[in-house]
């Protein structure tokens, strides 16, 4: 039963709550937080005593599913959130002081979605750290829904209309990779290698940053490993959407290696070293396009052990290098076919990549049936 105002005093507004164990009341000017003590019985305390700014209107609230990740949004204000169960509070002045009329969080609390009365819906992949404001029409919008992946969304106008959004799956593009330096070998008699491709799929690093695509040469670089044949490197920058982004990577090779286990991946930052990554991707002979093909995966992090920098900033920079003992450099032919060489022994390679990323992670709007006119929560 709603408690009377004479009841609660500053219960002079109530809105939505959603939580698991812990709830939250929307009241005039603060955050009343509800504690489990015993089956049906809460027990009520003032919660958010840190926060800050013009709090007279609260508008929505949303909880992860443990309840331990909150955001809630103001009215002609801002947007809140909270990362351990509502003790303490940030105020998100890069979202904006704006006209906020609901907010909704995935399972994880990491996505965030809010939209504005008369305004825009934006949303947020890092727990509100930062935003992005997305494309639906303007609308008196009072309410927002997320699924717990974040990938759906669903609004709702005042007197209008239900839209829906879902992230669709990838275009994508092929960039042809530049000739090796001027000066380094190149050996026709390596298909295997000149026929390569490289693939990236990600929902946020898809950006392919035209002028670091490029290729190496093996001149003057020493092998760790002794009966290596080095045969060249590439290297490439995704931009991210979002800090800390992933990206699951693929090089699959013109032709396939009788031994793909006799292949060696090195990872080289700035001048330094060759450094042996091979236990950290995976090397296998696949089917593509009805031929077999050597095939090496791995997974790229924004500020991982493979992005060159190692810091989160939005961009994933990932040289490598490729090689083969000498004593198993015998290949199968792929689709091209062709004469292939026998023998790694001093052989240099000219790495003609393609790179097929992921361009964009597209939201496609669609409206529903119209809904009946409501009151203006205002």
């Amino acid at each position: 039963m709603i408690p009377k105002k004479d009841e609660h005093t500053q219960a002079k507004l109530w809105q939505r709550i959603a939580t698991l164990l812990t709830a939250f009341v929307l009241t005039g000017s603060a955050l009343a937080q509800i504690t489990e003590a015993a089956p049906g019985d809460y027990v009520w305390q003032k919660a958010g005593t840190n926060l800050s700014g013009d709090r007279s209107h609260w508008r929505s609230i949303a909880s992860s599913s443990d309840g331990s990740k909150l955001a809630a949004v103001v009215y002609g204000g801002s947007l809140y959130t909270s990362s351990d169960s509502g003790a303490t509070w940030t105020e998100r002045t890069a979202a904006g002081s704006r006209d906020w009329s609901s907010i909704a969080s995935s399972s994880d609390g990491s996505k965030l979605a809010a939209v504005v009365y008369g305004g825009s819906l934006y949303t947020s992949s890092d727990s509100g750290a930062t935003w992005k404001q997305e494309t639906p029409p303007s609308r008196s919008w009072v309410s927002v829904a997320m699924s717990t992946d974040g990938s759906r969304l669903a609004v709702a106008a005042e007197a209008g209309n239900i839209y829906l959004a879902s992230k669709e799956g990838p275009a994508t593009a092929t960039v042809a990779m530049p000739s090796l330096p001027a000066g380094s070998k190149d050996v026709t008699a390596a298909p295997a290698i000149a026929g390569a491709s490289l693939s990236a799929t990600s929902m946020s690093c898809y950006t392919l940053t035209p002028g670091a695509t490029t290729t190496y040469g093996p001149d003057s670089l020493t092998v760790p490993e002794q009966g290596v044949n080095l045969l060249g490197g590439i290297g490439f920058k995704l931009t991210c959407t979002d800090t800390g982004g992933t990206a699951s990577t693929a090089v699959t090779l013109g032709a396939a290696y009788n031994d793909a286990s006799a292949l060696r991946v090195y990872k080289r930052s700035g001048t330094g070293p060759l450094v042996d990554i091979t236990e950290q991707v995976t090397i296998q002979n696949e089917t593509v396009a009805g031929a077999t093909k050597t095939v090496i995966r791995y997974n790229l992090v924004d500020g991982g052990s493979l992005d060159e920098d190692g810091t989160a900033d939005g961009t994933i920079t990932d040289p490598i290098y490729i090689g083969v003992m000498n004593s198993a450099a015998t290949t199968t032919p792929g689709a091209a076919g062709g004469s292939l060489a026998s023998t790694g022994l001093n052989v240099y390679v000219l790495l003609a990549l393609a790179a097929t990323l992921l361009t964009s992670a597209t939201v496609i709007w669609r409206k529903i049936a119209k809904v009946p006119k409501r009151e203006s929560f205002r």
